[in-house]
């Protein structure tokens, strides 16, 4: 692993990086790269440890290198370290190592088979903690407790967090899916309902032109029906679609057009995610009275 030595010189900071000097105006700026090594350093130990694919120190440069070594100490989970033994033929002392979890590349060190055992076994369930943390977005557990001894108790921890947060997005899931399918049936019905107040419109007409006046009575007792109808849908579908925004990801909120006009793609998706069957109410053209 390569070192990296941070220094100050007055009111200039001078850096050597793994890809060269840097020099800083200010101290915030420096403090920053002394950060970004730090980072870099942690992740190029576990890479040297784990035997994987060394780290760009550009992309840490870039502020990425938070989230680089998430993804590293996740993906160790079930991974076993190499070169953690050594047989020294000098002495013919079996020596062991185990890099620990902890941020500076600092290893538990010992000649002592059993204790090597136990701190593999600490670190392992340290990583699949840190896995499901990283997963979820839970807090990352505290080295500090594996290294007491209680790593299992811990992970049961982590794994009861996990079902609950599964259990709960299956639950989210079938709350926005519910949501969709109202929205989506009101949208239909006051579709329909617009179709009928218009027929009942033209019918309307018709009766007048045929000086039918009983037709033109029953003709608009339909269009004040349809015109209720369509009302109380297009008010079950705007409430649906507030619902869904506070529901959906803030990515997506569907704007005041979309709710006033057809299903929108994401109706469907997530009606169409739980398998269930949408039954809209159709209104049939009428027959014209005489």
């Amino acid at each position: 692993m390569r070192d990296v030595l941070l220094y100050g010189l007055g009111e200039v900071y001078t850096v050597s990086t793994p890809d060269g000097t840097r020099t800083l105006s200010s101290k915030a700026d420096y403090d920053k790269m002394n950060e970004y090594i730090a980072q870099y350093n942690d992740a190029y130990g576990i890479a040297y440890r784990y035997n994987i694919t060394p780290p760009k120190w550009s992309d840490f440069e870039a502020g990425k290198g938070q989230a680089i070594l998430d993804t590293l100490r996740s993906s160790m989970a079930g991974r076993a370290q190499n070169n953690s033994i050594y047989n020294n033929s000098s002495t013919g002392v079996t020596e062991y190592s185990v890099l620990l979890p902890v941020s500076g590349n600092k290893y538990f060190r010992t000649t002592n088979k059993a204790e090597y055992e136990k701190y593999t076994k600490y670190v392992s369930l340290y990583n699949d903690c840190y896995a499901i943390a990283v997963k979820y977005g839970f807090a990352k557990p505290s080295w500090a407790q594996f290294e007491n001894g209680q790593g299992e108790n811990v992970l049961k921890q982590y794994k009861t967090l996990e079902a609950n947060k599964i259990s709960s997005d299956k639950e989210e899931a079938q709350r926005i899916a519910d949501a969709a399918a109202a929205k989506a049936k009101a949208d239909a019905e006051r579709a329909a309902g617009t179709a009928a107040q218009k027929a009942a419109k033209n019918e309307i007409e018709q009766a007048k032109k045929d000086g039918d006046y009983e037709a033109q009575i029953a003709a608009q007792k339909d269009l004040v029906k349809a015109e209720t109808e369509t009302a109380a849908a297009m008010n079950t579908a705007n409430a649906a679609q507030t619902e869904l925004n506070h529901m959906l990801p803030q990515t997506y909120a569907a704007p005041a057009s979309e709710t006033e006009g057809g299903i929108p793609w994401w109706g469907w998706a997530l009606g169409a995610a739980v398998g269930g069957v949408i039954l809209f109410k159709t209104f049939g053209g009428k027959k014209k009275r005489k």
